[in-house]
């Protein structure tokens, strides 16, 4: 639920970079929480694409993407030089060229998952 939260918050949010930090908050939870990953980072990335089919990484202007890249850039890049300066403008870009499909694609891990642990238990997840 709590990632749900986050994705909702997210997929109401205005400006796309907070929707972008909502979005990944969710699947950081949704990572972490119920397929017991450690952290979200690369591997996770990959091993989500493997188990669920849904890749979130995306190609912005040639150069391909990571969520996690994307994240830590925002977050942690600091533009202190004029290199920095345009990294982070990349991402400040790509975080805004993809925050509605990342969220979609979010979306559509959350339902395959959800989908999964329905057709396992033969039963709803969620008992009234």
């Amino acid at each position: 639920m709590r990632a749900l939260r986050f994705w909702n918050k997210g997929a109401t949010e205005e400006d796309p970079i907070d929707k972008f930090i909502d979005i990944y908050i969710a699947l950081e939870i949704f990572a972490k929480r119920i397929l017991g990953y450690s952290d979200l980072n690369e591997h996770v990335i990959n091993e989500l694409e493997k188990r669920f089919g849904i890749s979130f990484k995306y190609k912005i202007n040639n150069k391909e993407w990571s969520v996690c890249d994307i994240r830590n850039h925002l977050l942690h890049g600091g533009a202190c030089s004029a290199e920095k300066v345009k990294i982070l403008d990349e991402v400040i870009e790509a975080a805004d060229k993809i925050s509605n499909r990342f969220k979609r694609d979010a979306l559509d891990l959350f339902k395959i998952y959800l989908k999964q642990q329905v057709s396992r238990n033969n039963s709803p997840i969620i008992n009234n």
